[in-house]
């Protein structure tokens, strides 16, 4: 303590993105003393789903890459995977899980609402598919019994962001969302705790869903972005969700790894 309290020289040189050569010098009991040290860090992969409640991963087809991020139970079974899962708070645990880290807090959810005035209307039987034009992200409002994501879906003038009201069922079927976008390029945000979400015939999207309040029901889908849920059942056919594969890892943890006295310069 004494010694690192009267380094009056340091410097750091990076050797790669998660590892760092920190050379500290000081001066003890008159005599000029030097340190090198190799700090690193452990890489934090973007998130692919986070969730507040329960979590059921169920099959040898069911996949998660990425951070994992729950505040309940997590239970993967039958083969399924898993990245790096996340434990937050003192409910969260994990059954089946290898790689996890625990956290004190709960993960907080984003809060999400109906937008206001000058929304766009929800396109005739709430059902998107084709060019859907997300001028410039004014969302869409939907309140209609069931919004439909159906056939191939591509973005102009984006992001699309689509906002569906509480107590309405949400299915995204059979399509293809965004397959040569960005995940900025689309938004679906489910308001509320009421009401039925399915993704599923083989259905894929390149995009955000987030839906802190619901249950989700997955079988048959692919999503690279992130998916944010109260509760999810991942237990039919086949379903994989990794994050933004253009995103950057973060990095934290950092630590000593090795140290060793050298000759002060």
């Amino acid at each position: 303590v004494e010694l690192a309290r009267d380094f009056s020289e340091r410097s750091a040189r990076a050797l790669g993105p998660d590892q760092y050569e920190v050379v500290a010098v000081a001066t003890v009991d008159g005599q000029t003393r030097a340190v090198r040290a190799l700090v690193g860090g452990s890489v934090v992969e973007p998130d692919a789903l986070v969730a507040d409640g329960p979590v059921v991963l169920d099959g040898p087809g069911v996949s998660v890459s990425g951070t994992l991020a729950v505040n309940d139970r997590l239970d993967v079974t039958g083969g399924a995977t898993v990245g790096s899962v996340h434990l937050h708070g003192s409910d969260a645990a994990c059954v089946g899980c290898s790689d996890t880290r625990v956290f004190a807090d709960e993960r907080p959810l984003p809060v999400v609402a109906m937008p206001g005035p000058g929304a766009q209307a929800c396109p005739a039987g709430g059902v998107f598919t084709g060019i859907v034009d997300g001028d410039g992200g004014r969302p869409f409002a939907c309140a209609e019994p069931l919004v439909e994501l159906v056939g191939t879906i591509s973005v102009v003038n984006g992001p699309l962001v689509i906002v569906v009201a509480d107590g309405n069922d949400v299915h995204v079927d059979a399509a293809s969302v965004n397959a040569a976008g960005d995940v900025d390029d689309v938004q679906l945000v489910i308001v509320g705790s009421n009401g039925a979400v399915t993704l599923d015939g083989s259905a894929s999207m390149v995009g955000t869903i987030v839906a802190p309040g619901r249950s989700v029901v997955a079988s048959g889908f692919t999503l690279e972005g992130t998916l944010v849920v109260d509760q999810l059942d991942a237990t039919v056919g086949s379903v994989a969700l990794r994050p933004d594969q253009t995103a950057t890892p973060s990095y934290d943890r950092w630590a000593v790894v090795e140290w060793a006295p050298v000759d002060a310069p």
